[in-house]
């Protein structure tokens, strides 16, 4: 029976043992959260996402402006080629490149006017009612809305109503060049799942989900046995020595 104590004693120690050095190694690493900056590193593997259980849906369409300039909307996220030009849009409707060097872009029932670098000049909220969609029409940039089309100055302080409208270049989603594709749906991993939750969850056990509840009495009667089979153990030695 002793013989049998003492292996178990050996064995639930080696199981704690490197329990307990994972509970010390992510205890150290918590309490150095903003030396280390856990939180705003981030994990992207799709295996880690998974068991998260965050789906990220995959970007494959996008406006083609020129050659090697695409505008995507991602979730809230738009992007000029790879670059995050805004997080907090929800929508969007449109966009046009006109005068060969500037981008008009409807989202949101907004109009946001960029260079081609993706730096905002301006924004612009006084529209035509309930816009749908944005165009070229005789080199300006017209509105589609539900009560038809309209068009703006240079300098986009007036819009006015047009009735015949003939060849409106409304630009439609192409699929995206690979490149730029897989960089987005990169991108699109960032600031989901931070090292910091990882950690938190690894040290209380959440990472197992509702079995963590289970492995962490698990591991305190682990705690219970090896303090009591150590106590029994040390117990017998005593006797042996005494009868000795």
């Amino acid at each position: 029976m002793k013989y049998h104590i003492r292996r178990w004693h050996y064995l639930l120690g080696l199981l704690a043992a490197i329990w307990f050095i994972l509970l010390s190694i992510s205890g150290f690493l918590l309490n150095h959260t903003s030396e280390l900056k856990l939180k705003q590193r981030f994990i992207t593997n799709d295996w880690m996402l998974n068991y998260y259980g965050i789906k990220i849906s995959p970007v494959s369409n996008g406006f083609k402006l020129q050659d090697k300039l695409w505008l995507t909307h991602s979730k809230n996220a738009l992007f000029l080629n790879d670059q995050l030009l805004d997080n907090t849009i929800q929508q969007l409707q449109g966009a046009v490149l006109f005068q060969e060097q500037f981008i008009a872009i409807l989202a949101d029932k907004i109009l946001f006017i960029l260079t081609l670098k993706g730096e905002l000049i301006e924004k612009l909220t006084y529209l035509p009612t309930d816009p749908q969609n944005i165009g070229i029409f005789d080199n300006q940039v017209i509105l589609k809305t539900k009560e038809g089309y309209f068009i703006t100055n240079e300098t986009f302080s007036h819009w006015k109503p047009i009735e015949k409208v003939e060849q409106v270049n409304l630009l439609k989603q192409e699929t995206l060049p690979n490149p730029i594709k897989e960089n987005i749906n990169q991108n699109n991993k960032l600031g989901l799942l931070n090292v910091e939750r990882i950690l938190l969850d690894l040290h209380s056990g959440r990472i197992f989900g509702w079995w963590g509840v289970y492995v962490m009495d698990f591991m305190g009667l682990i705690l219970l046995w090896l303090a009591g089979s150590g106590g029994w153990l040390w117990l017998k030695r005593q006797t042996a020595f005494k009868t000795k």
